[in-house]
């Protein structure tokens, strides 16, 4: 087997390992806790929330896929119906004038396209043009900018990530490594993410030599500049953006493998390790793991966690 061939299966093992780690979850008390479970489903996972407290995501049902919306403060689920011609849809994110975004599935030709559905139930479709077969939409702002990921014909790279100007209709890539994942998109156009290097491309660390990988969550500003961080040790993904640069997000402690939410600022420098302590941490008392997906300029969380059982919910966190 060639060095190409076993980084890929380094890398791959170590994206599907990373989810299947069984530890104990850990509470505090910075956040109240609510789990959102849609009636009569198996279970949910929620990626964005918008200013107006209506977070989005989707539910498992034996049916399959439901995307929802969920309004905080009304305590009311709205189901989002599957566009027109397609098998599948995925619902991601929700801007603040309510248009949603996430992908479609194809299940005849196996395509996946990026998904914009405005409030009147309008689809905009989008493919990346380098896309091979897949291309989604992870988060959207209020200028209908669009954060998302691809997959690549190149054998070294699983996800490419990119932005989207749904105005334009014009794409730019951002953040390339082996695979990159951007998320969290603020109104001045910054953006979140998390990344893994094959460690001889470990932008933090070079000269390291080849054979393993790295994994930082990163911050990139609207202007193209890119900081590199972790949190607590651990490998880390940024997630959430608030206007005024809070970050949320989650980690894995390198001692316990435990996978808990954290809420931190932009780094001041270049490839440091922020430590978060208590009053900063998110993780739903009880769970497995905790994974924080978005958080609103007011300081809610939002996100989803992995029960005793191994099933996916639905959390908000509300700051104490």
């Amino acid at each position: 087997m060639n060095t190409m061939h076993i980084q890929r299966r380094l890398l791959v093992s170590a994206v599907l390992g990373a989810l299947a780690v069984p530890v104990t979850g850990l509470a505090q008390d910075a956040y109240d806790y609510t789990s959102v479970t849609l009636p009569g489903t198996l279970g949910s996972q929620a990626f964005g929330i918008n200013q107006r407290g209506v977070l989005a995501g989707n539910a498992f049902a034996e049916e399959g896929n439901i995307g929802f919306t969920y309004d905080i403060k009304k305590d009311k689920f709205e189901l989002v119906d599957d566009v027109a011609g397609f098998d599948v849809t995925v619902i991601s994110a929700i801007s603040n004038r309510g248009d949603l975004v996430g992908s479609v599935v194809d299940e005849t030709t196996g395509i996946q396209s990026g998904l914009m559905l405005d409030k009147r139930g309008n689809a905009h479709l989008f493919d990346h043009p380098d896309a091979v077969s897949g291309t989604s939409a992870r988060a959207i702002n209020s200028r209908g900018t669009i954060t998302g990921i691809r997959d690549s014909a190149d054998p070294m790279q699983i996800l490419a990530g990119f932005i989207y100007d749904s105005r334009s209709e014009t794409f730019t890539d951002i953040v390339p490594g082996a695979l990159t994942i951007p998320q969290g998109i603020n109104a001045r156009g910054d953006v979140v993410g998390s990344v893994i290097f094959f460690s001889e491309n470990d932008p933090c660390n070079p000269g390291t030599p080849a054979g393993g990988i790295v994994r930082y969550a990163w911050y990139r500003s609207a202007e193209g500049d890119i900081q590199y961080f972790t949190v607590n040790g651990g490998f880390s993904s940024a997630r959430g953006l608030t206007d005024s640069g809070t970050i949320a997000g989650f980690t894995a402690d390198p001692d316990t493998g435990v996978t808990q939410g954290y809420v931190t600022e932009i780094p001041a420098g270049q490839c440091q390790d922020i430590s978060v302590g208590p009053e900063g941490r998110v993780a739903f008392p009880g769970a497995v793991r905790t994974f924080a997906q978005s958080i609103t300029n007011s300081g809610t969380v939002i996100g989803q966690y992995v029960d005793a059982d191994g099933i996916q919910q639905t959390f908000v966190a509300t700051p104490d």
